[in-house]
């Protein structure tokens, strides 16, 4: 379930803010993978203004500014990064679920 949480925030964000209301195309690639799902949006949207490592939950019950919080709280990665005039974002999560194998 955390994985399906990162990869809405992430889709609501860009449709959102990348293009002020607009519309916007985005491709959106996912990766299930023994042990990781990954996902990789990209977007030719305006660059985002963020910094990941001051990204936190707000303290009162606002009804924005949990993005990007809940991504970071629901991924063991997120990743942004403009390259041009594409911006890409990156989400990887670990499958922390599998079942062990019995030895």
């Amino acid at each position: 379930m955390r994985f399906e949480i990162a990869v809405t925030e992430i889709a609501g964000n860009t449709i959102q803010h990348a293009a002020d209301g607009a519309p916007i195309e985005f491709h959106l690639s996912l990766r299930a993978r023994p042990g990781v799902l990954g996902a990789t949006f990209r977007d030719r949207g305006r660059r985002a203004d963020v910094d990941l490592d001051a990204a936190r939950l707000p303290e009162d019950l606002a009804e924005s500014e949990w993005g990007l919080a809940l991504v970071l709280a629901a991924a063991d990665r997120l990743v942004y990064r403009r390259e041009g005039e594409v911006n890409h974002w990156q989400i990887v999560r670990n499958r922390h679920d599998r079942p062990q194998a019995d030895g």
